[in-house]
């Protein structure tokens, strides 16, 4: 078959956030070809109508969604799969709407609490307005409309700030950022990923992650922020690793999120692959910090290490996402 590979457009200087997109087009690149698949590589901006034209050129046959920002712009990526639907092309990964709910972080956690899914509480700046309003506990301030952790570092933690602080705080952030931010209740407990990957029974989910804050003072929080993820050189990359390793005694805890993320993938109509992030709160039990539909699957990436330990290579990872797409749902075809 012909698949189009549609991925970001980059600017020479993206930063590394960014710039992973590209290394997850060449690795799905490479596994699509060794599948027996001939590949179009497209890059996608704001300029859809040069796109729609590329695909109408060559008709593949799928289209691999690798998108995650037209031109830097997170919540405009939901409009590719609504191109790719309108002309009737079969396409990786979620569809508009779950992208757009879990693109806004606000809209996000409203949605998970309205279903009756645990997430932690939060306060937005027309919440503090009221003189009622009254904030208890660590608050993490996040920006609404970024993934990838961009825009989360441990400054944005404030231990105990009353309504007029976390107030001010927000309106500063939101200053910074030039976007709206949410002041989230930071659970000091643990953080697990949980990656959910669609198969010809319906989803499975794959084995939970544990992420690990090693050599960590007691008096450093525990944030997997932007230079945790994207900075070799910080003190924080260096110190946080996933672990698959569950002592006997979570088997309960594993069980509940492998059903609380099952839960969301249903709920918010994802499709194909997707990754749910929790930490627990002081009585242990799990509250979603974050939905990730069309999860980032560069090879060092949290799924495809999900997905290994379930088994599967990372040619048998991309093989699941693009037959999940497939309207037959059937296995791989060669070319």
């Amino acid at each position: 078959m012909l698949i189009a590979v549609l991925r970001d457009r980059l600017a020479p200087d993206a930063p590394a956030d960014e710039a992973d997109n590209l290394v997850q087009a060449r690795a799905v690149t490479r596994a699509l070809e060794a599948l027996g698949h001939r590949v179009q590589d497209l890059d996608c901006g704001l300029d859809l109508g040069r796109v729609a034209a590329a695909l109408a050129a060559e008709r593949p046959d799928a289209v691999f969604n690798l998108v995650e920002a037209l031109d830097g712009r997170d919540t405009l990526a939901p409009a590719v799969p609504a191109l790719l639907d309108s002309l009737g092309l079969p396409h990786t990964g979620s569809g508009a709407l779950p992208l757009a709910a879990a693109a806004d972080k606000l809209r996000a956690k409203r949605l998970l609490r309205r279903l009756g899914l645990p997430t932690p509480d939060w306060f937005e700046r027309a919440d503090l307005a009221d003189p009622a309003a009254a904030p208890s506990g660590p608050f993490l301030l996040k920006p609404r409309l970024e993934h990838g952790s961009v825009g989360i570092e441990e400054s944005d933690l404030l231990p105990a700030p009353d309504r007029i602080a976390l107030d001010r705080a927000l309106a500063a952030k939101e200053d910074a950022l030039g976007q709206p931010c949410i002041a989230e209740a930071y659970l000091p407990g643990r953080e697990f990923n949980v990656s959910v990957l669609d198969g010809p029974h319906g989803p499975e989910v794959l084995p939970p992650a544990e992420m690990l804050f090693t050599g960590y003072g007691p008096d450093k929080p525990r944030i997997l922020g932007w230079r945790a993820k994207w900075d070799e050189a910080s003190f924080e990359h260096g110190h946080t690793e996933r672990t698959f390793d569950l002592p006997p005694a979570d088997a309960p805890l594993a069980e509940r999120l492998r059903a609380l993320a099952l839960a969301c993938f249903q709920a918010l109509d994802m499709a194909g692959y997707a990754r749910v992030d929790f930490r627990l709160n002081r009585l242990g039990a799990p509250q979603a910090i974050d939905l990730n539909p069309n999860p980032c699957i560069a090879p060092d990436a949290g799924f495809p290490a999900a997905a290994a330990r379930a088994g599967l290579s990372y040619q048998d990872t991309v093989a699941r996402i693009l037959a999940a797409a497939l309207p037959a749902r059937s296995p791989e075809s060669p070319a």
